[in-house]
């Protein structure tokens, strides 16, 4: 019985009809040992072969909106803009009157200090300005979760916007920008008139208490 099978087989093989279990051949003409027409076997190449996968393709970023960017960039320079008028406000009045020659005649830090908070809360200029305050702040927070949410869910990373919102907003727009891969020129100007701002502030400071001298 082995002897008739060996048999066969060699006449398969002279008759080149001998089986020959090789790769598989799609969409291209094969001869009869399941080999491609030009002789060479079918070695995988994803680009030739459709039924064999090449691999995901990596996720689409799409672009970001920029509504909550904008009204976050209005919010602080709003809030900015009415920190610096209340300081300036409280330090004009506590050089004012009364209020200086209590300063002059070297009275204790207590009751200066009690004197100093009572001409800022009766001032008419400062009876809105906690609550103002506080709404700016609670807003700002909200909008900046809101706009980090918005790039996470375009596939940006956003450990850095987290970081700047906690320790340094004015930063918080350049680096958006960078993240997302945006223009620059917007957010570099509005920082570089946010520091501008407070620099003018701490130089009116100055002046201010050389006049008094």
């Amino acid at each position: 019985m082995n002897e008739w099978q060996d048999n066969n087989r060699n006449t398969d093989q002279n008759s080149g009809q001998y089986y020959n279990p090789g790769p598989a051949c799609y969409n291209q003409p094969c001869n009869d040992n399941n080999q491609p027409a030009g002789g060479y076997p079918q070695y995988y190449n994803p680009y030739a072969n459709p039924q064999i996968p090449c691999g995901q393709a990596q996720p689409v970023k799409q672009p970001v909106s920029n509504i909550f960017y904008y009204i976050l960039m209005a919010l602080t320079a709003v809030s900015a803009i009415l920190t610096l008028s209340a300081t300036i406000s409280m330090i004009r009045a506590a050089v004012d009157g009364s209020l200086f020659s209590s300063l002059t005649t070297g009275q204790e830090y207590a009751s200066l200090y009690a004197v100093l908070m009572d001409a800022f809360t009766n001032s008419p200029t400062f009876s809105m300005y906690p609550m103002l305050n506080y709404i700016l702040r609670t807003a700002i927070l909200v909008v900046s979760i809101l706009d980090i949410v918005q790039v996470r869910r375009n596939r940006y990373p956003i450990l850095g916007l987290i970081l700047f919102t906690i320790f340094f907003k004015p930063g918080y727009f350049l680096w958006r920008a960078h993240a997302v891969k945006q223009k620059m020129l917007l957010p570099a100007m509005f920082t570089a008139f946010y520091i501008l701002l407070y620099v003018g502030y701490f130089f009116w400071c100055v002046s201010y208490l050389i006049s008094l001298a």
